[in-house]
């Protein structure tokens, strides 16, 4: 992990560190950066893409509607600052075509950490896989 103070999380990561409370590598990981005092950063579309996620298991009968709005309220109430901006659109569009991202939306992450020279961190091992040879601040969470 690098020095910096600010961090980009992507939906992977809070899905994970919300719907896992037993998976001590998150768990573990978040607290440390809470006790250094970290500053969380995202695109605007975190909590699109965090109600989407939660929302499918609920579709599959896996949740309760009330587990799902329990997700929700825990993850609205991180305290991550939001950003959105038409800079971080046209970076997320170039980083995409550079990396052959299937979508932008991950783009919009590493735009907006590339944006902030902050550290990306996800769960999302093909999305880390796809830039780790040139993006040395991107972390993937095993």
């Amino acid at each position: 992990m690098s020095n910096s103070s600010t961090l980009c999380v992507d939906a992977s990561l809070v899905v994970r560190l919300l719907t896992r409370p037993k998976d001590r590598v998150v768990q573990d990981l978040w607290q440390q950066w809470d006790e250094t005092s970290k500053q969380f950063i995202a695109p605007e579309l975190l909590f699109y893409e965090v109600t989407n996620a939660i929302f499918l298991p609920y579709r599959l009968g896996q949740l309760s509607a009330e587990t799902v709005h329990s997700i929700l309220t825990a993850a609205l109430a991180l305290p991550i600052e939001l950003y959105s901006d038409k800079a971080i659109h046209r970076r997320a569009v170039e980083l995409a075509v550079q990396y052959r991202l299937k979508a932008t939306y991950d783009a919009h992450y590493l735009a907006l950490a590339e944006q902030h020279q902050a550290d990306f961190w996800t769960a999302d091992r093909k999305l880390a896989r796809a830039v780790e040879t040139t993006l040395p601040w991107v972390h993937w969470v095993s």
